[in-house]
């Protein structure tokens, strides 16, 4: 089946940023009341529904339908539900998509940017080997006239009995990439695969995100924002905790960059999971942290990251318009009627073996050195000439040791060398491209051991990009 996509489809996905919380200045949280239950509701998408707006998100929650409700081992089978979301950004009362839902376990699911396509997770009942697990696969269904088509199964579900697994759906924006998580590499773990969309409506074999997304632990709930940065889950970014959620940013090549832990109180010490966001910055996403009620939904606002984009970064370098010139090649005896003197071209004229010269400003400057015999009060002999470079360094400077022990408390302060062009007026800290701290001097811990690279960035007029410097500096911590 070929999958079209109409000059609709980004205005449509980025109408979508209207679905938010009154905005707050700082991160908040809030429980979505009307659609949790004592019972698990998680991975919520955007989704329209007959004209209302609103989010699909998967419950096991017991139907109001007659038939029985459980599987054969007599679980709850989750279904996908529906819930218009309020101008204020709550969401109302949920309820159950019969057009999509089945005796069958329907599950995490997601959208195409304009709305017609819907991707689904589903569980594929063994057919030759009745004594197998169900698998799960992807299906997907297009809106025609009002209406959602037969599903297709995705052509990479595994056909064996015994096969793996493919959940969790995720469409980019342009609708070109599909990536989910899968057993397929490992049976007792999941990985994020990624399938492309040729220009013939066909998929390309499924390919796992390699390292730069793969942890050793599990990774699950993939989902997109508006520009294409890649949101999910893991087990393996942080220490002694369960599910927390992630962001890699789209690269200019198409590769994601290394991914960053969200921060609180987006995660916490409990599981949270699948998010749905268009601008990274309001959104809903899923968290047994009410250990009372299971799985619920959760609205959620987080600021943007105000941090301006360091560049082009120099290595920490002090400015330096004082030098000492010394010649250690010529040894002399005491009392001998000679002395060294050193003319620079700035008319400066200085005597001794070593000398310290100070420059008014950063150029090339020449110098020659003679031997003066101090008796006939005549040059001797021309002994060398050369250039001393001062260079024009245009950063500021970091004040830091080189290594530290861990757990130790680090000061870190910054100078405004006065060859920078600009009144420093703000300063950012970054430690391996991660903000940490903001002003001339700070403060902070490392708990592991490690090479880490600071960089101190300063501007000083925001709307100048001209007035801004960084430079940078690796610490080592033992």
């Amino acid at each position: 089946m070929k999958v079209l996509f109409n000059i609709l489809t980004l205005i449509f996905f980025l109408s979508q940023a209207s679905y938010v919380l009154a905005q707050e200045k700082e991160p908040k949280v809030l429980r979505m009341n009307a659609v949790s239950t004592l019972d698990n509701e998680s991975n919520p998408c955007f989704f329209t529904y007959k004209d209302k707006k609103g989010i699909l998100f998967t419950s096991n929650r017991k139907s109001d339908a007659l038939s029985s409700h459980v599987d054969i081992d007599g679980y709850n089978i989750s279904d996908l539900y529906f819930a218009e979301i309020s101008e204020s950004g709550t969401l109302k009362k949920a309820k159950n998509i019969d057009e999509l839902n089945t005796k069958k376990h329907e599950a995490a699911s997601c959208l195409n940017s304009d709305g017609s396509v819907i991707y689904i997770s589903k569980n594929i009942k063994a057919k030759k080997n009745i004594s197998a697990p169900d698998r799960f696969g992807i299906f997907y269904s297009t809106l025609e006239d009002g209406y959602w088509s037969v599903p297709t199964e995705f052509e990479h579900n595994s056909k064996d009995d015994k096969g793996y697994s493919i959940v969790g759906p995720a469409i980019s924006p342009d609708g070109k990439t599909l990536v989910f998580y899968s057993d397929m590499d490992d049976p007792d773990n999941k990985d994020l695969f990624m399938s492309k969309l040729d220009l013939y409506g066909n998929w390309s074999k499924p390919t796992n995100l390699g390292p730069t997304i793969n942890t050793s632990g599990a990774e699950r709930y993939p989902s997109f924002d508006a520009e294409g940065n890649l949101y999910f889950s893991s087990t393996g970014y942080s220490k002694n905790r369960g599910w927390d959620i992630l962001r890699a940013k789209l690269k200019n090549d198409g590769t994601w960059d290394t991914p960053e832990l969200l921060p609180e109180p987006i995660n916490s010490k409990y599981d949270d999971f699948g998010i749905a966001t268009i601008d990274g910055e309001n959104g809903y996403l899923s968290s047994n942290r009410n250990k009372k009620t299971g799985d619920d939904l959760y609205s959620f606002f987080l600021p943007k990251d105000k941090t301006p984009e360091f560049t082009d970064c120099k290595p920490n370098k002090k400015r330096h318009l004082c030098y000492y010139v010394y010649d250690d090649n010529i040894n002399m005896e005491n009392g001998d009627p000679y002395r060294f003197d050193w003319l620079f071209d700035d008319g400066t004229k200085l005597s001794g073996q070593k000398v310290k010269k100070c420059f008014p400003k950063p150029d090339t400057y020449l110098f020659t050195l003679n031997i003066t015999d101090t008796l006939a009060n005549e040059v001797f002999k021309k002994v060398s000439e050369g250039s001393i470079v001062v260079e024009d360094i245009q950063t500021p400077f970091i004040i830091s040791k080189d290594i530290y022990k861990k757990h130790q408390t680090i000061k870190l302060s910054a100078v405004q060398q006065e060859l920078v062009p600009f009144k420093i007026t703000e300063y950012y800290w970054l430690v391996d491209g991660k903000k940490v701290e903001l002003g001339e001097k700070v403060s902070f811990v490392f708990d592991e051991p490690g090479t880490y690279r600071i960089t101190l960035g300063v501007i000083g007029d925001p709307d100048n990009p001209k007035e801004k410097r960084c430079v940078y500096k690796e610490i080592e911590v033992k």
